[in-house]
């Protein structure tokens, strides 16, 4: 299992460049009937980001509903936190992956994973701090191992793709790691009040839903990412097995 973990996400890392590449790509067309003017691909290609973090919300609200009823045989939509407590995590859950996203069309994907492979530390913090839990020096020993050996692994590639150092990138990401720090530290607290874990995936991605749906609507850029995908099938595939991964990754 923890081999089948590793490789569905490290596909999922692998798709994921795979489109911010191709949307970086996308030529507006030739023909006055075709809604893919200049304008509209190069908002895509500034914004079109932003629509990996809902394709990755709306993939693991979907099947962990599915499995919650059909495997786990609980109620899809109940709950045993109230739904008010679920506020801090979705706010995280949200700012993580819009953040995540986002950075990339600022800073390339080996910048992205340098930064946010260093999030197991401050994770341990801010758990000590909040949760108080206590590790020992090893563990901490441990982990800043671990990030900066994938850190190292990261930077290996950094002759065919330089890490690239922007202010709005990196401060994007950094709020990204932050977030994604806080958010297991939220979800012990909710499981302590005797949520399940797929009461708190579903709930938790159902008001970030709710939220990445709102906000891409009000800029239009659900909109426009869904005329790119009617009129690039490559686009469409690629985002609809992305959407798959995020859940089983």
């Amino acid at each position: 299992l923890s081999f089948l973990m590793f490789l569905f996400f490290g596909l999922h890392n692998i798709l994921q460049e795979a489109i911010v590449h191709l949307l970086s790509s996308i030529a507006p067309s030739s023909s006055p009937l075709s809604p893919l003017t200049p304008q509209l691909v190069k908002s895509l290609q500034s914004e079109g980001t932003v629509m990996l973090g809902y394709a990755e919300v709306t993939g693991v609200l979907l099947f962990s509903y599915l499995e919650r009823v059909y495997v786990a045989k609980e109620e899809g939509l109940a709950h045993a936190a109230p739904l008010g407590a679920y506020s801090l995590l979705t706010l995280c859950l949200f700012a993580s992956s819009t953040l995540c996203n986002a950075s990339l069309s600022y800073i390339n994907f080996p910048t992205k994973v340098v930064f946010r492979s260093c999030k197991l530390v401050p994770t341990m913090l801010i758990a000590t701090i909040v949760n108080k839990r206590r590790f020992a020096s090893y563990e901490y020993a441990c982990a800043l191992s671990i990030c900066a050996g994938l850190v190292l692994f990261a930077l290996a590639d950094y002759r065919l793709d330089p890490v690239k150092l922007n202010g709005t990138g990196l401060a994007l990401v950094s709020g990204s790691v932050v977030a994604d720090a806080i958010l297991p530290n939220a979800q012990e607290r909710l499981f302590r009040r005797g949520s399940s874990r797929l009461e708190v995936t579903v709930w938790s991605n159902f008001f970030s839903f709710v939220a990445m749906t709102v906000m891409t609507n009000l800029t239009g850029t659900l909109r426009n990412f869904c005329l790119l995908m009617y009129y690039n099938r490559t686009v469409a595939l690629y985002v609809g097995v992305y959407t798959v991964l995020s859940y089983v990754s």
